[in-house]
């Protein structure tokens, strides 16, 4: 954020009015803004003119731009995200970073909860599926449910943090703070000790795997989830779209993946019989509307009637208050719009995932 600030001192007043519509857009929709939108934003009439600021941003090192792709302006400074705080492995404490400067960009919702990221050392945590250099993105709580991941702080101790999965055994008066290693033990605490000296600080939301090579890719295969939505909730399913990545899912969705030239129905059905996990996005204009969305969905039904029974395919998802159409009536819904909703088809998800 500095960083960027101090650069911005040598730009004039437009540019520097570009950049930061570059950066809201970007933030907010989940995509640069092609030259047209900036120029319609700012009132710059001749796209030479805009095209002039964007060549001065990109001297500047501010941005950088790729030929030939209308959205190919990206961001070099990184002037948005949660902080990674710190490193977290097997036995020891959280090691608490004291100038944390890296950012990762995973949606203004956790931004504004005060979200912050964690890097795995090791192996430590590799029974659920998380690995070496994964980032855990912890939302700050201080209540959690039963086999919740959290940060456990000992207050009376010597204040140092640690990662567990949290366990009341009422039975037995007392709380498990379990490590996702096998090969290390429990912490059991009484639960007069755990209400006087433990308190819970952040439960993990998700996590956030950086693929740097192609072999890493192979090796880590994500959970690949088809987004069927009408063009009418294209910012909301946007929104969703960057979420899902931010979890280490791997998202479909047709402005991102579809190329120029291809066949849409053939892509489309391609995409759907490939994916682990179809979401259907609802709304009250979706479920009334006719077309390529309808399409979609009958791509769906009909790959979902092959999948053995039981199975967690196809996935309603209300992105707000609205009836369900009679054909999706047999699988349940997730209501989307909920505070918690984006927690529930999560877990929905997860029940896909062979860890």
């Amino acid at each position: 954020m500095e960083v960027t600030h101090l650069s911005l001192e040598s730009v004039s007043d437009i540019q520097r009015r570009i950049f930061e519509f570059i950066v809201e857009y970007s933030r907010d929709q989940g995509m640069p803004p092609t030259n047209r939108e900036i120029g319609s934003a700012l009132k710059i009439a001749s796209a030479g003119h805009v095209d002039y600021h964007l060549k001065m941003l990109e001297k500047k090192g501010l941005i950088a731009r790729e030929s030939k792709k209308s959205r190919g302006i990206k961001l070099v400074q990184q002037p948005f995200g949660i902080p990674v705080m710190g490193t977290i492995a097997a036995g020891e404490p959280i090691d608490i970073f004291t100038d944390p400067s890296e950012l990762l960009d995973v949606g203004r919702e956790l931004e504004q909860q005060s979200a912050y990221a964690l890097v795995v050392k090791g192996q430590s945590m590799i029974q659920d599926n998380i690995g070496d250099k994964d980032y855990l993105i912890i939302r700050p709580q201080y209540t959690c449910e039963n086999g919740d991941i959290v940060v456990a702080v000992h207050l009376q101790g010597n204040g140092r943090a640690t990662l567990k999965r949290f366990f009341q055994e009422k039975d037995r008066d007392r709380v498990r703070l379990q490590p996702t290693n096998s090969e290390m033990n429990p912490i059991y605490i009484s639960k007069s000790e755990w209400d006087q000296e433990w308190q819970i600080q952040g439960k993990v939301w998700a996590v956030f795997r950086k693929l740097d090579s192609r072999s890493d890719a192979i090796s880590s295969p994500r959970m690949r989830v088809f987004l069927c939505h009408s063009s009418g909730d294209k910012l909301s399913v946007r929104q969703l779209y960057q979420h899902l990545k931010a979890c280490n899912l791997d998202p479909w969705l047709d402005e991102e993946n579809l190329l120029g030239g291809q066949d849409w129905e053939h892509e489309i059905r391609k995409a759907v019989q490939a994916a682990d996990a179809v979401i259907v996005c609802l709304s009250r204009g979706s479920i009334s509307k006719t077309g390529f969305v309808q399409k979609e969905i009958k791509f769906a039904l009909d790959v979902a009637e092959e999948k053995p029974e039981y199975t967690t395919f196809l996935i309603p998802l209300k992105l707000e208050e609205c009836f369900i159409p009679e054909r999706l009536k047999r699988w349940q819904w997730v209501n989307y719009f909920e505070q918690d909703g984006f927690d529930k088809l999560m877990k929905t998800l997860t029940l896909n995932i062979s860890v």
